[in-house]
């Protein structure tokens, strides 16, 4: 192994660790303090969901930010920034007596969290990997999986002993004292090596792909913002109702957390290796395989889930299945891009697509909340979630490489000819 490729497993490390405590240890934890919050202060499923819609929202709008700002400023700056900010948020929501002030700390710690973890992480680990992108982007990201297995039962834990203000400081201050350093010690936007003959980095005229106005002008573009668009919408419209849901057809709350981190120990696995098999089978295949996976994990969990006789294997079947997929599109839409417009915008549409499909997610909890409050179940908007699944598989299939997307941009500037000396002078 070269040295460049020890520094890029290494840069993967760091990755991985930044993943666990600051996107895997928060978002898999909001629905945990669902249940408490709506003891203590006496609000309904829709206004606790706003916390969640408040986190997700903001994560999306600083998404396109820290993706385009990566072209020009090192990753450590928006990731550093964003990590300390996700911090500030728990110590805030520690100390928050009301909804609003609850809904102003997990926006802080959204928007740290959305300029720290997916879009940067994932242009990071893609510029360090060529030939193994797929399996690289998955280990990286898988950091959040296994965050999110350990953590809602250790944060249940913690809230049934100490209470949900201690909770919030637990998840506040590894983010501090150990995401933070590992992003400004470790992380590097790019190799060493990536650079130009004038020792800048590379332009975006010498690297093949689409300009940013010809990318979003074609199908191929909007066709991957829709997968990500059904595919989060769905997925939050699910996620933080997991754990309620399962309290409500019998379980106890430490159960129920227990069973929401098998399921994120199932989406660690499966992402390394969907991202692996992305890399020899191609990212389309593996794409539209996930999707469908998730859309009959589903279907099992509601046919089936309620059952006396079935319930606990089709609770079985659904960690097994739902988590394997979940990481799906982290590690196949970013080799999507590539395929499909290129690389020379690649930090820009990737946070573009970011912030289209995680503003629109944003409505997904609060929907759920909503739907539940109106008809006291969940099986109407788990049901929606499962055909935005399908509708995403079925895009998936279709997707196809947009003209100009492996073509070089034309030197915009000649240089001048040499002054040959005439032989009569």
């Amino acid at each position: 192994m070269s040295r460049s490729e020890r520094q890029g497993w290494s840069v993967i490390g760091a990755l991985w660790v930044v993943m666990f405590f600051t996107i895997g240890a928060t978002i898999s934890t909001i629905g945990v303090f669902f249940n408490p919050l709506i003891k203590q202060f006496g609000w309904n499923h829709e206004q606790v969901s706003r916390l969640a819609t408040a986190y997700i929202f903001c994560s999306g709008v600083t998404a396109p930010a820290a993706g385009w700002i990566l072209e020009w400023v090192p990753a450590q700056l928006p990731m550093g920034l964003g990590a300390g900010a996700a911090a500030a948020g728990y110590l805030l929501a520690s100390r928050s007596n009301s909804l609003a002030a609850l809904f102003a700390a997990f926006a802080l710690i959204g928007a740290g969290v959305g300029s720290s973890t997916l879009v940067p992480g994932t242009i990071v680990a893609a510029n360090w990997f060529k030939q193994r992108r797929g399996l690289a982007i998955g280990i990286a990201i898988c950091g959040s999986a296994v965050g999110a297995t350990v953590m809602p039962p250790a944060i249940a834990h913690v809230i049934i002993v100490y209470g949900w203000r201690i909770a919030m400081l637990c998840l506040g201050a590894p983010i501090f004292a150990i995401a933070l350093p590992a992003i400004l010690i470790m992380v590097r936007t790019r190799p060493p090596g990536e650079q130009s003959a004038q020792t800048g980095p590379q332009t975006p005229e010498q690297t093949a792909g689409l300009e940013l106005g010809a990318a979003l002008s074609v199908l191929p573009f909007w066709m991957l913002a829709g997968v990500q668009v059904f595919f989060t919408v769905a997925y939050q419209g699910v996620y933080y109702h997991l754990v309620p849901y399962f309290i409500g057809v019998g379980y106890s709350p430490q159960r129920a957390a227990f069973i929401f981190g098998a399921k994120s120990l199932f989406v660690t696995i499966g992402t390394i290796i969907l991202g692996a098999m992305a890399d020899r089978i191609g990212p389309r295949k593996v794409l539209a395989f996930g999707m469908t996976v998730l859309c009959l994990s589903l279907v099992d969990l509601l046919a089936a889930a309620r059952s006396p006789a079935f319930g606990a294997a089709a609770t079985v079947l659904f960690v097994i299945g739902y988590g394997s997929a979940t990481g799906t599109t982290v590690t196949t839409v970013p080799m999507l891009m590539g395929e499909c417009l290129g690389m020379r915008r690649f930090a820009t549409l990737m946070g573009i697509i970011g912030f289209i499909a995680t503003v629109a997610s944003a409505l997904g909890p609060i929907v759920t909340g909503l739907i539940f409050d109106l008809t006291g179940s969940y099986w109407l908007p788990f049901s929606l979630c499962g055909a935005m699944f399908a509708a995403a598989a079925l895009i998936a299939l279709i997707i196809y490489p947009a003209p100009g997307h492996d073509q070089v941009a034309i030197a915009r500037t000649l240089t001048a000819a040499p002054i040959v000396p005439s032989v009569n002078s």
